[in-house]
């Protein structure tokens, strides 16, 4: 009976037939749960999930497999991509979780932005003490 529950929680049983369960978090226009068929790729969820945000860095996708992170790979999409390099398709197994991190660029506007209104905070606060 355990493993029957065990089963309907990590599958979503349709009219099309059993589904698979998984996430996407990160920088896709739509992270969360989603359910697809079982024999779904990662491209497949990432355009489920609306596609890569212009904040996505790529090159270091983490797919999380197994119950409490048991085996954690790195993607890098343009070799997956590159016909003369891919082997094979990176097939999703239920539970997984796709992790697309940002990429430099938005890490470099985020302490841009930390250090403008610190600098701004620390202008005024002398102009008050100037006062």
């Amino acid at each position: 009976m355990l493993v029957f529950l065990a089963f309907l929680c990590a599958f979503q049983i349709s009219e099309k037939g059993i589904k698979t369960k998984l996430y996407i978090w990160g920088e896709v226009k739509s992270p969360g749960l989603y359910y697809v068929e079982p024999n779904a790729d990662i491209l497949e969820l990432i355009s489920r999930a609306g596609g890569p945000t212009p904040d996505a860095d790529l090159a270091h996708i983490v797919l999380v497999r197994g119950q409490a992170g048991e085996e954690e790979m790195e993607i890098n999409l343009g070799k997956y991509l590159a016909a003369d390099k891919s082997e094979e398709p990176i097939f999703l197994k239920s539970g997984d979780i796709v992790i697309i991190k940002s990429n430099l660029w938005k890490k470099v506007r985020s302490t841009a932005s930390f250090l403008s209104s610190f600098v701004i905070f620390i202008n005024l606060y002398l102009l008050v003490q100037a006062l």
